[in-house]
């Protein structure tokens, strides 16, 4: 036995143009039939919607011609103004991310003899015992210091005698 009508098949049935055994399978096949019948009044309806609107008054299409003609008359409509303002910023952004990230990598600067210099001095400082800033104060502590010791006795005596 043969299954059901291919949709090839169907379609030469409903073109009124089926082969012989598409035919003898029509009567003996009910979903077939059935199928057939739905397309087919489908399609009976589908024609009479087509006439339907063809057979409008000729004032609705003398309305639609106007439409038309107005339409291709006005100027195309460009996008408000903050749409282009938006795509600016957007450019923009992506213009300064590119520079950003992909701009020339900051050169080094060159050494010069006043930075080595420099760096000596800072060296030096680092070493001794007590800052460059801090030796004058460093040296009246250390005269005190031994002014005080050797001067210590006399004010002992002054301040007994008092």
């Amino acid at each position: 036995m043969r299954g059901h009508l291919t949709d090839s098949e169907m379609t030469e049935t409903l073109g009124g143009e089926p082969a012989g055994d598409t035919l003898g399978h029509l009567a003996d096949c009910p979903t077939c039939r059935a199928e057939r019948d739905r397309l087919q009044a489908a399609l009976s309806d589908l024609a009479a919607q087509i006439r339907g609107q063809a057979m409008r008054p000729e004032a609705s299409w003398e309305g639609q011609r106007r439409q038309i003609a107005r339409r291709q008359r006005e100027p195309p409509t460009l996008a408000p103004s903050w749409r282009w303002a938006w795509t600016l910023a957007a450019v923009a952004l992506v213009v300064m991310t590119v520079v950003w990230f992909h701009g020339t990598p900051p050169q080094p600067l060159p050494a010069t003899a006043a930075d080595h210099a420099l760096l000596l001095a800072v060296e030096r400082s680092l070493q001794t015992e007590c800052p460059v800033a801090l030796r004058p104060a460093a040296l009246l502590a250390a005269e005190a210091e031994q002014g005080g010791a050797a001067g210590r006795g006399a004010d002992t005596v002054k301040g007994d005698q008092l």
